[in-house]
């Protein structure tokens, strides 16, 4: 069935308008209430990603990390989720998102300053169509697993996500200075082949076109990807000026 895009895009533009104003209610209520008045008021958090925050498949509930999150704490957080399953880093801090996050931001009703950015970024840009172009083919390499990432491909791609965050960095230095923001890195998936409730795969399609069939292959190349993207992010984490 073809997708009517400027349907679907309307209809996600709603989502993060809704979104919005249930976040500015919320803290309106809390407000009221005298809730935010306490010694130990919840924190307000600010969250941009992509499916890690915005999971679409209802089947699974809670669904994605931000829907579990609230459970995990003893204090549920009030959170603004302006995530987008499918995104890369690069939509998540392009323009559109950004002024996004800068209208939130200013727009928080009293009470409701973000305490913290929760940001989930990266793997989108890494995996599904766009990973065949990371990749050596297979018979170039020797079919040898430890060089089947493209080095000067991958290495370019990992510089586009880490600007990507630095950018984000920069618009928490300008917008909401005093805080914090968590990131996380990405588990070894298993390219298998098969796909979640008619989405995906991701990888599989990839590897097999470059030539990589053996599966501990596909294993080990994405796990070089992975580490090498976490390795990254760990760096950006521990650099005094970007923190």
């Amino acid at each position: 069935m073809a997708i009517n895009y400027p349907q679907y895009r309307k209809q996600i533009a709603d989502d993060l308008a809704a979104r919005v104003a249930n976040y500015q209610s919320t803290i309106t209520a809390a407000t009221t209430s005298g809730l935010l008045a306490k010694a130990n008021p919840p924190l307000n958090l600010l969250a941009d990603g992509d499916s890690w925050f915005d999971y679409p498949l209802p089947v699974f509930a809670p669904s994605d990390i931000i829907a579990q999150l609230p459970g995990l704490c003893s204090q549920p957080p009030n959170i603004l989720n302006l995530a987008e399953h499918g995104d890369t880093s690069t939509i998540e801090v392009g323009l559109a998102r950004t002024q996004k996050i800068i209208n939130a931001i200013k727009s928080a009703p009293p009470g409701g300053k973000f305490d913290a950015i929760l940001f989930s970024g990266g793997g989108n840009d890494i995996a599904g169509d766009p990973f065949c172009i990371w990749l050596n083919d297979a018979g170039s390499v020797s079919c040898s697993p430890a060089f089947g990432l493209n080095t000067a491909r991958f290495n370019a791609i990992l510089g586009v996500i880490q600007s990507s965050y630095e950018d984000l960095i920069q618009l928490r230095n300008d917008n909401l200075p005093s805080a914090p923001i968590f990131v996380h890195g990405y588990d070894f998936a298993i390219p298998s082949g098969v796909g979640v409730c008619g989405e995906g795969p991701w990888l599989q399609p990839s590897l097999n076109f470059c030539g990589w069939t053996v599966s501990a292959d596909g294993i080990q190349i994405v796990r070089n990807a992975l580490t090498q993207l976490g390795n990254m992010l760990a760096k950006l984490a521990a650099n005094p000026k970007t923190t």
